[in-house]
């Protein structure tokens, strides 16, 4: 009866320990999109080989972990991603540099965490 526990408990773990590691590496590390109403964007510069995009979140426990960036046909979308805030990421303020490689950008859209949470930025509406 105490090896068909130990073996019950030793297969609880192998199968929770991966689960339990990969959300802390999502949540602390790799970062998640965060709602387009919580982001400020308070720069963007548009240059022939570089797109500078500046600002912040409104919730100081997230921390800036990275962005993903697509370009479709002429339109950037870029999502950035927020970690729960520690010393890998202690700033909520974002930077993106974005190389365009010489590719023409008609419009910049910031996207969040919903299937349509996304918010046009350059050219301003």
């Amino acid at each position: 009866m105490k090896k068909m526990i130990t073996v019950i408990l030793c297969a609880i773990f192998v199968i929770l320990v991966p689960f339990v590691m990969a959300k802390l590496y999502h949540n602390f590390i790799f970062g998640f999109a965060v709602p387009i109403e919580s982001l400020n964007v308070s720069s963007i510069t548009v240059s022939d080989n570089i797109v500078y995009i500046s600002g912040d979140v409104f919730s100081s426990s997230l921390g800036f972990s990275g962005y993903s960036a697509e370009l479709n046909k002429t339109r950037l979308l870029i999502t950035p991603r927020y970690s729960i805030v520690s010393w890998l990421h202690p700033n909520r303020a974002f930077e993106i540099m974005y190389d365009t490689k010489a590719e023409t950008i008609d419009e910049i859209f910031i996207l969040g965490n919903g299937a349509n949470d996304q918010k046009q930025i350059w050219p301003a509406k």
